[in-house]
């Protein structure tokens, strides 16, 4: 007794309706309006990625700020670097853009790594738009 071509074919239609393979990760837009006073270190921890993700850091401001990128694990010693708190060798950082109103930084953060974008270095106050966007 032979079975219907569909009947035969339902399992297969099921395995690709409920098994559609690894999802995609989902993509990273954070945005954020920050207001800024000279000496001010702000810092923005976002997410880990599922996997290794390439991501783009935009910020845009009246006046010349810095932007760094680091690891989240590593924010607190790019901190005290940053505020002069630790002299010595450059903390362990992803990117690093200084003393610019316009900023566009690319970065890969590990899968599994939460990261923390900081802004600092402003000399006089100011409003930021911070973007971060995965590529």
């Amino acid at each position: 007794m032979s079975r219907h071509p569909i009947i035969r074919a339902f399992p297969l239609l099921v395995a690709l309706v409920v098994l559609p393979g690894c999802p995609s990760a989902p993509a990273l837009n954070y945005e954020k309006t920050v207001d800024m006073e000279p000496g001010d270190i702000k810092l923005y921890t976002i997410d880990a990625p599922r996997r290794d993700q390439k991501i783009r850091v935009e910020t845009d401001s009246a006046e010349a700020i810095d932007v760094t990128v680091a690891l989240e694990s590593d924010a607190e010693a790019v901190k005290k670097f940053l505020s002069r708190e630790v002299a010595g060798s450059n903390p362990p950082w992803l990117a690093r853009k200084e003393s610019n109103k316009h900023h566009s930084l690319d970065t890969e953060v590990p899968a599994g790594k939460s990261f923390t974008v900081l802004l600092s270095g402003a000399k006089k106050r100011t409003e930021v738009k911070l973007k971060v966007k995965s590529q």
